[in-house]
């Protein structure tokens, strides 16, 4: 049976080497919460502009006494922007997945040149606290994500 694409970083072997590891894993990790983040920004820095410059543009649409149409539509559109944001937390997870990007980076520069919780421990030692960290750091941010998933949305 072929892997799917998907999966292709997860191994089929019981042990992972340190070198599997910090590719099929963390970086592979880094790489993607990178991405979801300048994804997440982006939306959110569209439905921010759209909607601020849509609600500028209202009153002096009013004051003009241009037809009502108009002004109507673009109160919509910054209803809906605004509920967008507030439904899928563009902002929230922009700044998780950044957040989680560049602490699996500072546990991987750690790890990898031996400091912080890393200094003096053997190698095998150092490994193993090293995924223990990495894997609870990604099983934290994945209960963070689920739960601004999973949230009502405010009043």
């Amino acid at each position: 049976m072929e892997p799917s694409k998907q999966n292709l970083h997860i191994k089929s072997t019981l042990t992972v080497s340190p070198e599997d590891y910090m590719v099929d894993r963390v970086i592979y990790k880094i790489e993607l919460y990178t991405k979801l983040s300048h994804q997440m920004k982006f939306r959110y820095q569209l439905t921010s502009i759209v909607g601020i410059v849509c609600a500028a543009i209202v009153p002096a649409l009013i004051n003009l006494s241009v037809n009502r149409v108009a002004p109507t539509i673009l109160s919509l559109v910054v209803t809906i922007l605004v509920s967008l944001e507030k439904l899928f937390h563009f902002r929230e997870h922009w700044q998780n997945y950044d957040a989680i990007a560049a602490l699996l980076r500072s546990e991987q520069i750690q790890f990898q040149t031996n400091a912080g919780t890393y200094k003096g421990k053997q190698d095998h030692e150092a490994f193993e606290l090293f995924v223990e960290r990495v894997e609870k750091d990604i099983s934290e941010e994945r209960s963070d994500t689920i739960g601004m998933r999973t949230s009502e949305v405010e009043k």
